[in-house]
């Protein structure tokens, strides 16, 4: 199994989701192979981070050591030493390399110059020559043990059109690690893990524990950057944006929930973090400038996979880039946010065992008073309507109750009655003050619920 940059989702790998690849390999008795130009491309990844912190911080630097101040110590000197140091990282995790030869080089070379094999122009510059000598080195490697199964693991239609091209019988392609598992691994849904794992990540969140089980960074961009329009973000395009997830707060939604015989269970989570996007801007002399924007329990996607044992978390690790995305506060439609909000609660395991049809919960005509079991406990819920001006929600757990608002912003509309129109969304959803979500109303009541049902 030889693996492209890209199984590790934006490039930057890390030592969990390594471990993880490198555990299903041994547990199917496959050698995982790591060619050599791969490893390049993902320490040359993370030390173009560094060199990014490094020119922002250049005048910062300098100004501090001119006034006799201490400057800026990164912790390396340069990016040649970064990429030396993840290389020997990556050398000590048991994969093995495979080396490229002079040979590779040269046609990969050739193939970037003549724009053939995966050879291509992008944005004008003739590129492809690192993707030629990786599959070449695969390739050539393959040919040594035509008996073996070779899958090379990338999402790169590219590598796609040079396999084809080179017609190996014993080489195929998969476009991503998920689906090698599935050809690796029997996986089934399964109750019982959904259980377990919504047990293990809401402890793991109330005791502190959870960013050493389960780390959700390097985040993507899951649409947060657009709800950004203060300050710097409101003139000009970020050249660089940076996220820091600085704690997480809740576990909101799970689902797709599914486990092998090997105690391996994949599903995709929603947590509620808060989350702070950094924009770097030049500013008007051309000085690079930081903008910062904080989001309280903004809601971060993952698809993660975690191996238990025994009832306990061994290993865990998401699969693709957690993607962020801000809370959905503004509604055109009120009946919609209502709607959407009470779907999610399909999303909370110990609920869906109920089958309750949450869809039509408080839709015109229907239930707006409803009890259902929670675990040992029941979620009772009670709607109140004022149409064209919202609704309330009041959701009750044995002693504790939580309430979300859902408003009408007269401010939105602009101009006259008849000529006028909305600027944005009307309906706002809010939460009463001093219950427990109190960032991110859309998911409060899944988040609610989640957490009362791992404790019962």
């Amino acid at each position: 199994m030889a693996i492209d940059a890209n199984v590790f989702g934006d490039g930057l790998f890390t030592i969990k989701r390594l471990q993880a690849l490198l555990k299903d390999a041994q547990e199917a008795d496959v050698e995982l192979w790591l060619p050599e130009v791969v490893a390049w491309e993902l320490a040359t990844a993370i030390a173009e981070r560094l060199d990014a912190v490094r020119e922002t911080t250049k005048g910062a630097d300098g100004a501090l050591r001119r006034a006799g101040l201490d400057g800026i110590q990164l912790p390396y000197p340069d990016r040649v030493t970064v990429i030396q140091e993840v290389l020997k990282v990556l050398e000590k995790q048991g994969v093995k390399m495979i080396e490229i030869t002079s040979e590779d080089a040269l046609a990969a070379l050739r193939d970037q110059v003549q724009l053939s094999g995966p050879g291509r122009r992008k944005e004008g510059v003739k590129t492809g020559g690192a993707d030629s000598a990786w599959v070449r080195s695969v390739l050539r490697q393959a040919d040594k043990t035509p008996s073996e199964e070779i899958v090379l693991v990338s999402a790169d239609g590219e590598v796609d059109k040079m396999l084809a091209d080179a017609a190996k019988p014993n080489v195929s392609l998969a476009a991503s690690w998920n689906e090698v598992r599935h050809h690796l691994f029997q996986y089934e849904v399964s109750t019982e893990a959904a259980d377990d794992v919504v047990r293990l990540l809401v402890e793991a969140i109330q005791d502190g524990s959870f960013s050493e089980i389960l780390e959700l960074e390097p985040l993507a961009d899951g649409g947060i950057v657009g709800e950004i329009d203060a300050g710097w973000w409101h003139y000009q395009e970020p050249f660089s944006v940076e996220f820091d997830l600085e704690v997480v707060r809740w576990l909101a939604a799970l689902r797709d929930v599914e486990a092998n015989a090997r105690g391996g269970v994949r599903a995709t989570a929603v947590f509620l973090a808060d989350v702070t996007v950094a924009g770097w801007f030049n500013d008007n002399d051309g000085n690079p400038v930081i903008d910062e924007e904080k989001f309280f329990d903004a809601t971060v996607k993952a698809s993660i996979l975690i191996r238990l044992e025994g009832g306990r978390v061994t290993l865990a690790t998401i699969e693709d880039a957690a993607q962020a995305r801000a809370p959905a506060l503004r509604w055109w439609d009120e009946d919609e946010a209502l709607g959407e909000m009470l779907n999610q609660l399909d999303y909370v395991p110990a609920l869906k065992k109920t089958g309750m049809g949450f869809s039509i919960v408080g839709q015109p005509g229907e239930v707006s008073e409803f009890e259902v079991p929670l675990g040992k406990e029941k979620l009772s819920l009670s709607i109140s309507k004022d149409p064209g001006a919202g609704w309330e929600l009041t959701a009750t757990i044995g002693d504790e109750q939580l309430t979300v608002r859902c408003e009408h912003d007269v401010t939105a509309w602009v101009g006259g009655e008849k000529e006028g129109m909305y600027m944005e969304p009307p309906y706002v959803l809010s939460i009463e003050p001093g219950d427990l979500v109190y960032g991110n109303p859309f998911y409060a009541l899944n988040a609610f619920a989640m957490h009362r049902s791992a404790a019962g």
